[in-house]
């Protein structure tokens, strides 16, 4: 049988994973992970370990519950990705997830990996027969109490994906077809089809024939085993084959299904690259890959339609955001094309008012030679952003004077309440002071310029950062304006002198 007419076969090697987690701490204890030489200065924490007695299954049940770093510091709320056996799959698809959501691929998620008490009773469907288990009412303990319980201690979206492989695959199958409200996303890494003579695909036909509608998206895969794996193996395979054309074939309305074979893969490794896949899967079109085509497609609307989409298939709106609309804009303006760079600017400005957009808006104005707009454009981005310099000599240019940036200097121990480690989304930030003067590190030192009382900019880029007071006057975070894009980071912990 071949898989190439249902699943793509992919080789792993074209896209290998660089990810990196030094250890793990789960709550009190000793590190999961460790690195000897940096035990002298704390650990690095991405997850704690939880327990809490199921009345259904009359049982104590374990979990473990990874948040974004930047949770403390935001009120935003998060898709939720379950993790089937997930003490074995919670520290690669926390990386993962974090890798992914780093670079903007899928959103920031809280994962949530449940421990397996007896995989056979909770995985393995009801039905006649000894090869047969309780996974009804492992469902049901899922739906009915830790979804709850996750809602109600964590900040959630209700946008949850299932992550299941082997015997956790035939659940993910299982709980697709018994109740497909519970998931939106499901992650079905080499299933054991196999299990009672394909009964989970036959299951699947009948519900399908019968016109039951599925929503959500889902991700099949395996790896080499219908090669390598013997019986069980190729029952698998031409399980998946058999599943992959029936959802192919039927196309439920509100399904989205997608199958690739890692063939490189075994049954062991294939659940690192088949949760990254996944993932992408899941959330396609989370990240833009070329807003420029969609913009050419339909100018502002296209972008409009593509986010109302993934707003409505995610389940809460998602703006778009800034980052491609600069790129459009800039690319606009490089091209002469005036109106329509004014167009995406103006767009941009109804969001969130920045320097940066302003400036791009008077060049736009500059090129269409409404010269009257273009110079209160001027004064609103230098009003925004004293130390753009570029906005001045346009002023200059057109006889408007305008005042000098502002000459702002304060001592040590002014400048010394700015210190401190801060925690954005995707990165950490450093600030301490040098010789009188402020700096920033990430991803590179750079000098804070002090514009008025806590805000500052970065000389010869355009990049402003503001610090944050809380009601008690201490510096809580900051807000960094980078290339006109708003972003948020919180103040983690003071720097002291032993700081490293």
């Amino acid at each position: 049988m071949s898989h190439k007419n249902a699943c793509s076969v992919v080789n792993p090697w074209t896209h290998l994973l660089a990810l990196a987690v030094t250890f793990l701490v789960l709550g009190p204890g000793q590190p999961f992970l460790g690195a000897q030489s940096l035990a002298a200065h704390g650990s690095i924490t991405i997850g704690e370990k939880r327990s809490f007695y199921s009345e259904s299954l009359e049982e104590a049940q374990e979990f473990l519950v990874s948040k974004p770093v930047h949770y403390p510091y935001t009120e935003e709320r998060f898709p939720v990705l379950y993790l089937l056996d997930g003490d074995d799959h919670f520290l690669h698809a926390t990386a993962t997830v974090r890798f992914l959501a780093k670079t903007g691929r899928i959103p920031h998620m809280i994962v949530v990996g449940i421990s397996a008490v007896d995989r056979n009773s909770e995985f393995l469907p009801p039905g006649e027969g000894e090869d047969t288990g309780n996974a009804d009412e492992f469902l049901g303990f899922i739906r009915d109490e830790l979804i709850p319980l996750i809602d109600a201690d964590y900040r959630t979206r209700e946008f949850r994906t299932l992550m299941g492989h082997s015997l956790g695959g035939l659940f993910g199958v299982y709980a697709l077809l018994d109740d497909p409200r519970v998931f939106q996303g499901y992650i079905v890494i080499s299933p054991s089809l196999w299990w009672n003579e394909l009964a989970m695909v036959v299951r699947a036909e009948e519900r399908l024939k019968r016109g039951a509608r599925f929503d959500g998206t889902v991700f099949l895969t395996m790896g080499n085993e219908g090669r390598d794996g013997g019986i069980h193996g190729k029952q698998m395979a031409e399980g998946l084959d058999r599943l992959t054309k029936l959802l192919e074939s039927t196309s439920p309305d509100g399904l989205s299904s997608k199958c690739t074979i890692l063939d490189e893969e075994s049954h062991q490794s294939v659940p690192y690259q088949g949760t990254y896949r996944g993932l992408e899967h899941v959330f396609a079109g989370w990240h833009l890959n070329d807003p420029l085509a969609t913009y050419a497609n339909d100018g502002l609307e296209a972008l409009g339609r593509h986010y109302e989409r993934l707003s409505q298939r995610m389940g809460y709106e998602i703006s778009i955001p800034l980052t491609p609309l600069f790129t459009i804009a800039n690319h606009l303006l490089d091209r002469g094309r005036g109106r329509d760079a004014l167009e995406v600017y103006d767009a941009i400005l109804e969001r969130e008012e920045t320097g940066t957009a302003h400036f791009g808006r008077a060049k736009a104005l500059d090129l269409l030679k409404e010269q009257e707009m273009m110079i209160a454009s001027l004064k609103r981005a230098v009003a925004l952003n004293p130390a753009n310099e570029s906005a001045r000599e346009m002023l200059k240019a057109q006889g408007e004077v305008t005042e000098d940036a502002p000459e702002v200097s304060w001592g040590s121990d002014v400048l010394a309440k700015f210190e401190g480690n801060y925690q954005s989304a995707v990165r950490r930030l450093r600030v301490r002071q040098q010789a009188g003067k402020l700096f920033l590190s990430a991803g590179g030192r750079y000098e804070l310029v002090p514009l008025e009382k806590q805000r500052f900019h970065i000389p010869g880029l355009d990049v402003q950062v503001l610090f944050n007071e809380s009601e008690d006057g201490e510096i809580s975070g900051l807000t960094l304006w980078e290339w006109g894009v708003r972003k948020e980071a919180g103040k983690i912990q003071p720097m002291g002198k032993t700081s490293r």
